[in-house]
């Protein structure tokens, strides 16, 4: 549509036809071979290629079946050298999702205040290709690896719970019952020393209840 509102403003600048540049227009487009398919569109349409004043030798008729096969291969690699080339731009990577991680889904923005990813864990519960479903005790989303984001397993609330009740029982093992221990304490004596006044005190009167 650029190229096209470009030849209509350029008739009229002119003074010209605009609709006779249009019709000029359509047809070189039409007879021009497509950068992707080395093929012009009315070739591909019609199977014959369209006759314009540009001098061409007599080629032999190529079959409608040999084009399309052509154009095929030739879509096909355009298309992943395009991939290609936006994997490399956007630092695309395969997904490391698998059933079990703990992950954030993200959500779309309420207000200023929401967060990009929902607050709530959910657990993955399978993954087939680029589809992922997980679930909490709320509900089960099924979106692309995309929308998720995993929690580094020292984030995960749940296992840190877990770590540290194990840390608690490993500091503070149960104590076990201990027959003597009756008589280690009836053995335990306080000093019996005598306990002197500071000498600092010697000039207050105190009293002792």
């Amino acid at each position: 549509m650029r190229t096209l509102g470009k030849s209509i403003r350029t008739a009229t600048v002119e003074a010209r036809n605009w609709k006779q540049d249009l019709y000029k227009f359509l047809r070189q487009y039409r007879a021009t071979p497509h950068s992707t398919t080395n093929i012009s569109p009315c070739e591909a349409l019609n199977q014959r290629k369209l006759k314009t004043t540009l001098p061409e030798p007599d080629l032999p008729r190529v079959i409608y079946d040999d084009i399309q096969r052509k154009m095929e291969r030739r879509d096909a690699e355009q298309k992943s050298k395009q991939k290609l080339y936006a994997d490399n731009k956007s630092r695309a990577r395969e997904s490391s999702l698998s059933p079990g991680m703990v992950v954030l889904v993200k959500q779309p923005k309420q207000n200023k205040l929401s967060t990009p990813f929902d607050p709530n864990p959910f657990v993955v519960k399978e993954k087939k290709g680029t589809m992922v479903i997980a679930s909490n005790d709320l509900k089960t989303v099924t979106r692309n690896s995309s929308q998720f984001k995993v929690i580094p397993p020292e984030l995960n609330p749940e296992r840190n719970q877990e770590k540290q009740g194990n840390e608690a029982q490993t500091e503070n093992p149960p104590s076990v019952a201990n027959p003597n221990q009756d008589e280690i304490t009836e053995s335990l004596r306080r000093s019996n020393r005598q306990r002197r006044q500071p000498a600092r005190f010697t000039d207050y009167v105190t009293t002792i209840n």
